[in-house]
C-alpha cells in the first residue's frame, strides 16, 4: 500500500532539466564547431595540394633545366630564344590563383606582407562565375591570397634524378617539386587546438602545407 501517496515518477524519470541543458549546451556547441572546423581543414587541404600541383606544373614549363641538353640549347638560351624564362614568380602565381578559393570572404583584410594583385582580377572572376553581386567577396579573397605573408611557394628541380641520367650518358629534364604553405584562418575558439599563430589583427590561423612533383 502506498498510503495514498503518488509515486515520485518525475524524480525517477531521468529527464533533462534546465540545469542539465545549461551544462551540456556549451559542450555540444564546441563539439559542433570542432567537427565543422575539421571538415573545413580537410577541404582546404585538398585545395592546397592542388595549388602545389599547379606550382610544380608551372615550374616544369617555365623554369630552364639546370644543365642544357646540348650546344643548340646553349646558343638558344644565350639568344633568348629558348622557351623557358626561369621566372619563379609564375609558379607562385599559379599556386596563388588556386588558393583564392579557400581564402576568407567574411572580412576586409590588409596586406601585411604586401600585395601585387593583377588589376581587374576580382571583376573578371565575378563575371566568369556569374557572381557579380558577390564581387566584394572576391576582392577580399584575392587580397588575402596575394598577401605574401599568407602564401609561401618554393620550387626546385630534383637534381638526384638529373645525376642518375648523367650516369647513363643522357641529360634529361629533371622533375620539379613544389612546396606550398598556406595560412588558413580558423573559426572562433579553435586556436587552442589547431592554431599556429595569429595575424596582426589577432585572428588565429593554422598552416596547411603540401608538396607535389611533376615529371
Amino acid at each position: 500500500s502506498t498510503g495514498g501517496r503518488r509515486p515520485a515518477l518525475a524524480d525517477e524519470s531521468g529527464g533533462i532539466t534546465p540545469f542539465d541543458l545549461v551544462l551540456t549546451a556549451p559542450i555540444l556547441l564546441f563539439l559542433s564547431i570542432l567537427f565543422f572546423q575539421f571538415a573545413l581543414l580537410l577541404k582546404d587541404q585538398m585545395v592546397v595540394h592542388h595549388a602545389a600541383i599547379s606550382a610544380a606544373r608551372s615550374a616544369r614549363v617555365h623554369l630552364c633545366p639546370p644543365i642544357p641538353s646540348g650546344s643548340r640549347e646553349v646558343v638558344e638560351r644565350l639568344l633568348g630564344r629558348w622557351p623557358c624564362s626561369d621566372d619563379r614568380e609564375k609558379a607562385r602565381l599559379a599556386a596563388t590563383y588556386a588558393l583564392i578559393a579557400v581564402s576568407p570572404t567574411s572580412y576586409d583584410v590588409g596586406c601585411d606582407g604586401g600585395c601585387d594583385v593583377p588589376e581587374g582580377l576580382d571583376r573578371r572572376l565575378a563575371e566568369a562565375t556569374a557572381t557579380t553581386r558577390a564581387s566584394r567577396g572576391w576582392t577580399r579573397q584575392i587580397r588575402y591570397a596575394f598577401d605574401r605573408d599568407n602564401v609561401e611557394v618554393h620550387v626546385e628541380p630534383l637534381l638526384l634524378y638529373l645525376a642518375e641520367g648523367l650516369v647513363s650518358g643522357q641529360i634529361p629534364i629533371p622533375p620539379y617539386r613544389a612546396e606550398v604553405r598556406f595560412r588558413d584562418t580558423l573559426l572562433p575558439f579553435m586556436a587552442p587546438i589547431f592554431g599556429k599563430g595569429r595575424h596582426r589583427d589577432g585572428r588565429p590561423f593554422t598552416i596547411l602545407s603540401a608538396e607535389a612533383t611533376i615529371l
